[in-house]
């Protein structure tokens, strides 16, 4: 109990660390800015956040200053405005619109909430073949925002979500047998999708959060 202390008031104290991010504070316009390049779609700055068009398209962007084949990417993703079908991904080992970890929470029915997630490769393009690990979708408690990481490590990637944005996630959904890709990261949406705080957490950040873990767990 008391390690534990220790490690929630450091981490309180010090925040999280982030090898690159953006917080997307700046004025509205559909200039996303330097650090990203808009690969599908017409994305847009809106109260301080990453919106994709308001419209049905499978829009994607991608973030320059950040390479890696196994990375940590991370979001706080909200459900604005009127129930429909709505999504927000997660993108990881980006080489082209056909090849990339594709990984997204949606609103499946039009209910109003984020309710299953899905494990698809290219932009919004399906499971991959030979899939580990479970089906290439799953059923979760539904929810209107969250802050959501994933996990390239090794052939397989894990899905984090985290509802109430403690860095304790609810679910955890790992797939594997990844196919190829390349080194990019980024974001998908659907639907006037919304992000906020986008972020590569540092690898020291991912380690006390994980001991955190274990310890709430005893």
């Amino acid at each position: 109990m008391k390690l534990t202390l220790i490690l929630v008031a450091g981490l309180a104290a010090c925040g999280l660390a982030y090898a690159q991010s953006d917080d997307f504070n700046r004025p509205d316009g559909t200039n996303m800015g330097p650090n990203w390049t808009e690969q599908v779609g017409d994305w847009r700055i809106e109260n301080q956040q990453a919106r994709s068009a308001a419209t049905a398209t499978n829009e994607l962007m991608t973030f320059n200053d950040f390479h890696s084949t196994q990375p940590t990417v991370q979001a706080d993703v909200y459900y604005l405005g009127s129930a429909r079908v709505v999504y927000a991904a997660l993108v990881s080992r980006y080489l082209n619109s056909g090849q990339n970890l594709f990984i997204k929470v949606q609103d499946n029915n039009g209910n109003g909430d984020f309710e299953r997630v899905f494990f698809y490769q290219g932009n919004n393009g399906g499971a991959w073949p030979g899939m580990t690990g479970g089906n290439y979708f799953v059923d979760v408690t539904p929810f209107t925002s969250a802050r959501i990481w994933t996990v390239v490590s090794g052939t397989d990637i894990t899905l984090n979500v985290d509802r109430d944005m403690n860095g304790i996630a609810e679910d955890t959904l790992t797939r594997g047998n990844i196919p190829a890709g390349g080194d990019m990261i980024g974001l998908g949406g659907y639907g006037n999708a919304t992000f906020d705080n986008f972020g590569i957490p540092e690898p020291l950040t991912l380690t006390s959060l994980a001991l955190l873990v274990c310890l709430r767990r005893r």
